[in-house]
Parts: C-alpha cells; sequence; structure tokens
C-alpha cells in the first residue's frame, strides 16, 4: 500500500483537469489540508508549530488484503499491532530534501479494533490550507516559485503540483529522514 499524505500533487492526467478545476473555485489551494488545528501554540500570544505536510505510511500488511470479509479482518489485528508511521514535513521549504522529513510517531493499536456506527460521535473536519498560510505567509510566497524536484520524470513545478504521495513515499525509501521514534 502506498503512503497518504495531507498535500495531493496536482500533476495529474489531463482528462481529469476540467472535473478538477472546479475545486479551485472554492480554494487557492485544493489539494492540500491544513494542519495548524492539530497544534497549540508553545506561549501566550504565541502562533501554533504546525507542519506543512503529515505523511502516514502502512506498516501492517493485512493476511488477505483483498479479503471479502474486510471488517472481521480489521478485528482480528491483533492488540499492540503498529499499523502506521507517521512524517512530518516541517515546511515547504524542505519538501525537496529528503533528509529533512521526520518519523514523528507511530500509529499503533491498543485494543481490539471496535467497529462503529454512523451515528458515533467519532469526525473528521478538513481544515482549509489558507487558514495555515495566513499563519504562515512567508510559506505562501515560496510556494508560487518554480522549483526543481525529481518526481516520476518530472522535475520542474511548484511545490503544491510535485508535493504528494509519490515523493514523500521516495524520501522515506532513502531511509535519510530524521527518525524520532528509532528504538534504541
Amino acid at each position: 500500500a502506498h503512503c497518504l499524505a495531507t498535500q495531493f500533487t496536482e500533476d495529474m492526467p489531463r482528462f481529469l483537469r476540467p472535473f478538477v478545476r472546479t475545486f479551485w473555485q472554492y480554494s487557492d489551494t485544493p489539494f492540500a489540508l491544513g494542519l495548524s488545528d492539530f497544534c497549540q501554540p508553545a506561549g501566550e500570544g504565541e502562533s501554533p508549530n504546525f507542519p506543512y505536510c503529515i505523511i502516514i505510511k502502512p506498516v501492517y500488511e493485512p493476511t488477505s488484503p483483498c479479503s471479502p470479509d474486510f471488517m472481521s479482518d480489521l478485528q482480528s489485528i491483533p492488540t499492540g499491532t503498529i499499523l502506521y508511521d507517521l512524517y512530518a514535513c516541517p515546511t515547504p521549504f524542505a519538501v525537496g530534501d529528503a533528509k529533512q522529513l521526520q518519523r514523528i510517531g507511530r500509529i499503533k493499536t491498543l485494543s481490539k479494533m471496535i467497529p462503529n456506527g454512523p451515528n458515533s460521535p467519532l469526525f473528521f473536519k478538513h481544515q482549509r490550507k489558507e487558514e495555515d498560510l495566513d499563519m504562515r505567509p512567508d510559506w505562501n510566497a515560496f510556494l508560487q516559485k518554480k522549483t526543481k524536484i525529481k518526481v516520476k520524470g518530472k522535475g520542474t513545478g511548484t511545490i503544491h503540483q510535485m508535493a504528494g504521495w509519490r515523493l514523500f513515499e521516495s524520501q522515506i525509501a532513502q531511509g535519510t529522514y530524521q527518525d524520532y521514534e528509532a528504538e534504541e
């Protein structure tokens, strides 16, 4: 399975572009999720310190990934299983440098999986990236500049055009990231 990231590349097949163009009517960054709501300010009157992008990389390999009984498979995952490694790209300035990527945590089961119905209080809210950029105007200016990053044979574009799961997955595979979860 591939990585998931809060920043999706704008590099897409031509036939999808007319469909996705609609998203730009509602956001200047329709393929990026904001992260500032995750973080608390360090002190009174300070701005929160939050990463540009969060990446989750699957670690757990199900015994039968295409099982028709998906829910039973989830419920059979043992307690203490590491499901994902969690990475952060601290700023858009760091996107092209695998050495600045940080493994900041792991998502691990603490109990057996419990099914959750439609009336559950569990809720996920998507935050607009513009909220992050309002707090970090230096990022916004940088995001508009062309940069050279090698992704799938392509090498020039803005960070929004180039950054996404494919880039971060290749950087993780290099193994040069900062590892705050290294086992001692």
